[in-house]
């Protein structure tokens, strides 16, 4: 009897164990664009369509948060963003987050609630935060500069 419900407990196991949702490796990439006062978040990712974007522009200094939106993506993955940035002097931190636990049901399905069915090889996943978190820094415009052109990256960029 108990090799019986030995056999079973391992088939169950192996049963549920096969049944779980498989780990979808998530691409999120975006292109950043400042002409004067405008920050343009042109962007793409595998994530299904409205899927919702927190974009963030942080001052570095204060870390203070001075705008923050939320964009859904398109049936293709792609989503943009514009800001005005209020001081052309000021450097801020640009962040564009994927936070599966914010996100409706049908989205939430897919990735998990927490993030559990993204594979940690997904670039900027975070085990902490659960999501996607990419960077890039917004550099403060002098005399003579006209903007800047960058990729949004893992990591905060040092320039």
């Amino acid at each position: 009897m108990k090799k019986i419900l030995l056999f079973f407990c391992v088939v169950m196991i192996g049963l549920s164990a096969g049944c779980s949702t498989p780990k979808k490796e998530v691409q999120l990439e975006g292109r950043i664009k400042t002409v004067g006062n405008h920050v343009i978040v042109n962007g793409t990712s595998s994530l299904e369509e409205n899927a919702v974007i927190t974009v963030q522009l942080k001052d570095i200094d204060s870390q203070q948060v001075e705008k923050e939106t939320e964009v859904k993506t398109d049936k293709d993955g792609n989503y943009q963003v514009q800001f005005v940035r209020d001081r052309l002097e000021t450097q801020y931190e640009l962040s564009v987050a994927f936070n599966p636990s914010e996100q409706d049901e049908d989205i939430k399905k897919i990735y998990g609630g927490e993030g559990e069915n993204i594979a940690a090889s997904s670039i900027g996943f975070d085990e902490e935060y659960q999501g996607i978190k990419l960077y890039d820094r917004i550099l403060p415009i002098g005399e003579g500069s006209v903007g800047q052109k960058t990729n949004l990256s893992a990591q905060m960029p040092e320039y």
